[in-house]
């Protein structure tokens, strides 16, 4: 289970062909603004309580949804290891959970998917927050790197793989100046299920290259980037802000891949602007 001490949150879970699905819903029903937060790899909901604590005062009359990921958390892991599929599954926890239209905000992973979902479910997309994310597909040098890993997990498991991720998970400031975030997160990616893992690394090394949807976007996107990000670097974030008409890029200093997570007030106050700016007065 994730790790998310949200006040005033409630767990909903749905039961799909491929097995369970488990969301955290906070904020109310009929707030001006639903927004989906979808987490990266290997994380689970855990990674936005920051933004589920400042609710009330960061994103006011906001209802956010906030899911674990196929194979993370308390959600079964899926049958199809595609984004499109994890797409799918976020359309369908929106129907159970009753909305229409969202924002959907993704980091990372999640950023990926939310490509794949403006892709396959545009209607219902009001607008898209990219977070530590790309658009372009693995390189080869990467999809090499996921066939280790997967390989790694099914000799010996995940857990001793943990430590080399940590220092693309997180900025160098963070890991010089905040030991206990570091330690935060190694507990979050150590207790990502094996097979979840594996499923999310094959969705990503076999993902599209989203760079020609970018074009297509008619939302309101933002795109958020740390200055110490070394798996999508800022130079991705500019790629897709530059492609994606009337976006707003905002860099966050000194955090790394989990922006977030390193450096919430800022990263809040700017989604937070964005929705009230871009969003409802739309």
């Amino acid at each position: 289970m994730a790790d998310c001490s949200m006040a005033h949150s409630v767990e909903h879970t749905l039961a799909l062909p491929h097995g369970l699905i488990a969301w955290d819903a906070l904020g109310a029903h009929d707030a001006g603004v639903t927004m989906v937060l979808l987490h990266g790899f290997p994380h689970d909901r855990g990674l936005w309580t920051s933004q589920a604590q400042a609710l009330t005062t960061a994103f006011p009359d906001t209802r956010l949804l906030i899911p674990d990921l196929p194979g993370f958390g308390r959600s079964t892991p899926p049958t199809e290891s595609t984004m499109d599929a994890y797409a799918d599954t976020i359309a369908a926890l929106l129907d159970a959970a009753g909305a229409t239209t969202v924002v959907i905000g993704g980091l990372s992973m999640g950023g990926y998917i939310a490509l794949a979902f403006w892709r396959r479910h545009s209607a219902r997309v009001r607008a898209l927050v990219l977070m530590d994310t790309k658009a372009t597909a693995d390189s080869a040098p990467a999809r090499a790197r996921r066939v280790e890993l997967i390989e790694a997990i099914q000799r010996e498991g995940f857990g001793p793989s943990v430590p080399s991720l940590i220092p693309g998970q997180l900025g160098r400031t963070t890991r010089e100046t905040h030991p206990a975030l570091v330690e935060r997160v190694e507990i979050m990616l150590r207790r990502a299920p094996e097979q979840g893992v594996i499923c999310a690394a094959t969705a990503m090394m076999l993902r599209v290259d989203s760079t020609p949807t970018l074009d297509t976007i008619t939302v309101p996107t933002l795109v958020i980037v740390g200055d110490e990000d070394a798996l999508t670097p800022v130079s991705d974030a500019i790629a897709m802000s530059s492609a994606i008409r009337g976006s707003r890029l905002v860099t966050i200093s000194a955090a790394g891949h989990l922006s977030p997570l390193e450096s919430p007030d800022v990263v809040n106050a700017a989604i937070g602007e964005f929705l009230d700016v871009a969003v409802r007065s739309a």
